[in-house]
């Protein structure tokens, strides 16, 4: 399939492709910056679990989004997205 072509089925098929591997065990981690809706069906709708990069620097930058979304709220910002 030629994707200059055919965008729209070339992207619909990469989805399914990535979908069906989560499923089948051997999608990729989840690492904070690739996730997709695929792998957020594969979760919600399938009940896969997600392996976790949960190295150091990641760890903390998660902490630090956390103690960024608490300072907000704490100040009465509203939140969106979350």
């Amino acid at each position: 399939m030629e994707r200059k072509t055919r965008p729209h089925a070339y992207v619909t098929y990469q989805a399914y492709k990535t979908l069906r591997e989560f499923r089948e065990g051997q999608g990729s981690g989840l690492n904070g910056s690739n996730l997709d809706i695929s792998k957020v069906v594969a979760v919600a709708k399938y009940g896969c679990t997600p392996d976790l990069d949960l190295n150091a620097e990641r760890v903390l930058g998660l902490w630090r989004s956390v103690d960024v979304l608490k300072d907000y709220l704490e100040k009465g910002f509203f939140v969106y997205g979350m």
